[in-house]
């Protein structure tokens, strides 16, 4: 019998203001009733939140404010601290809105983090496009595994499909919420979204546009540990920082063999020369220009949120343990592949770890 989708009226809201993970448990509801017992219009401007494994179904917030959400530095976060209501799809039911005839996939943005993606989203709103930064229901599925790992690869054959069509499903609604023009809509992911990039190649004919963005191991290393591990940056930068670095290199790997992927690099991001400016209109399949850039990076992209930015002057012993883990990384990364698709410098050791 198939399943109902529903929709709950939200009595208290947890998490906010927070970088933790989007979870079903996110929120205290009423009692649910079925979606088709109520005007859909009611809940206009549904919008994908997160994934409930444990129930399989996909979770939505109604009566979202498209144009607040989009100008947010994070939408998982607006989405948390502003939710009304919320509505629970079984998995079997597909998307909300199937329609697909009028939808233009996504070009879905890559990196480790701390690279200036956030800043990438706010420079294609000032150029008149559509960007949405962190839909977390992606980081979700990117990380979901099965229980035990000694499974028959049919078995895992059958999970990552069944991980494709959530993904699949809940970017068609996603597309339907926030398809203001004919633009191609940009989606910033998470870090984690590098451990399984396959789940966000949909097509099947050709390949799909992708976004790569990186920034050299030394400054990317002291700005994340600034950032998500100022109580142990140490630790940190030993025991984690090369292998999140290295995730992000094997997914542009991936990325350059399944997609057609365009590279940015944080450290030319920010130039307003002409060049720059026609990289990230093809980047964006849309018309930068360097005013747009400028205007862009004239503020902090992440303004009002627990990362806005602050200074930190890494310490003698933290310079010397980040460049013992760049030598690390370099020395077990893909040199040569790097060198041939103009990432080369990223192996110089002697740029300065200054963020």
């Amino acid at each position: 019998m198939k399943k109902n989708d529903t929709v709950r009226n939200i009595i208290e809201r947890y998490h906010q203001n927070s970088m933790i993970p989007v979870s079903p448990d996110d929120f205290s509801c009423h009692q649910s009733i079925p979606l088709s017992e109520v005007n859909l219009h009611l809940y206009k401007s549904i919008v994908p939140y997160c994934v409930d494994f444990r129930n399989r179904e996909n979770c939505y917030i109604g009566n979202v404010d498209i144009p607040k959400s989009l100008d947010a530095p994070f939408l998982y976060q607006y989405l948390r601290e502003t939710a009304t209501s919320f509505i629970k799809v079984p998995w079997e039911n597909g998307p909300i809105f199937p329609d697909l005839s009028k939808l233009q996939m996504p070009r879905f943005i890559f990196s480790p983090g701390r690279c200036g993606s956030t800043l990438a989203g706010k420079i294609v709103l000032t150029a008149g496009g559509v960007s949405l930064s962190e839909p977390d229901y992606y980081s979700q599925i990117s990380l979901a595994k099965l229980s035990s790992k000694d499974v028959a690869e049919e078995e895992r054959r059958k999970f990552e499909a069944l991980m494709r069509k959530i993904s699949l499903d809940m970017t068609i609604d996603l597309l339907h919420a926030y398809q203001i023009n004919s633009s191609q809509i940009l989606i910033k992911l998470r870090s984690e979204c590098c451990l399984n990039p396959k789940i966000f190649l949909f097509s099947k004919t050709r390949k799909q546009d992708t976004i790569f963005i990186i920034r050299h191991f030394k400054r990317w290393a002291i700005s994340f540990a600034s950032m998500f591990a100022e109580n142990n940056k140490m630790e940190w930068i030993e025991n984690n920082s090369v292998n999140i670095y290295q995730h992000a290199i094997n997914c542009f790997a991936f990325l350059k063999s399944h997609s057609k992927v365009h590279v940015i690099t944080y450290e030319t991001m920010t130039n307003t020369d002409l060049a720059n400016a026609s990289n990230l209109s093809r980047a964006f399949n849309l018309r930068i220009n360097p005013e747009a850039i400028k205007i862009a990076a004239s503020e902090d992209s992440q303004k009002g949120t627990v990362l806005e930015r602050r200074t930190h002057h890494p310490s003698s012993d933290e310079l010397k343990r980040i460049d013992q883990a760049f030598l690390r990384w370099r020395k077990n990364t893909q040199g040569n592949f790097l060198i041939d698709n103009g990432l080369g410098y990223l192996l110089d050791a002697d740029l300065h770890s200054q963020p």
